[in-house]
């Protein structure tokens, strides 16, 4: 069940996300919000008697549909980030065992620890030493990117 600064989203789109620290994401999305919705109460002030209506449907349309992407996206960060700290340790003792005893599991245990650990930078760094042990040099250096990749967005947050 989502917590309620997702739910915050539907009320006030992005609001969660700036809560959460998602800064860019939440300040467009409110924004897109506000706009909109602006649109909306002041169609009859701006649009001539006859689209007065369209303009006003519009502002609407996308202010919904804003609420609903923020939702979802606040959403999505939420299950992104629930990581049980007991399997991925557990995980990462195993993978270290495998790949110093030279296990051909090593591998799958690895994907394993990625699949547990999506945004944790280790993780995929111990995948890429396991796929170069295994001469899978394309894996190893995907896995290498990924790992600086979020540690970039990590640094930027």
């Amino acid at each position: 069940m989502p917590g309620a600064r997702v739910w915050s989203n539907l009320v006030l789109p992005g609001s969660g996300l700036l809560a959460d620290g998602f800064t860019v994401r939440g300040t467009l999305l409110l924004t897109i919000f506000v706009v909109s919705a602006a649109l909306a109460l002041v169609a009859p002030a701006l649009a001539e008697p006859e689209h007065v209506s369209r303009v006003r449907n519009w502002g609407l349309v996308v202010a919904m549909l804003t609420a609903l992407l923020s939702f979802a996206e606040a959403w999505r960060q939420a299950r992104r980030r629930r990581i049980d700290p007991e399997r991925v340790r557990e995980l990462h003792r195993i993978v270290a065992k495998s790949y110093l005893t030279n296990d051909k599991q090593a591998r799958a245990q690895a994907e394993a620890l990625v699949a547990a650990a999506p945004e944790e930078p280790g993780a995929h760094r111990i995948f890429a030493l396991v796929a170069r042990a295994a001469k899978d040099e394309a894996a190893a250096l995907r896995a290498e990117a990924t790992a600086a990749a979020i540690e970039a967005r990590s640094r930027s947050t």
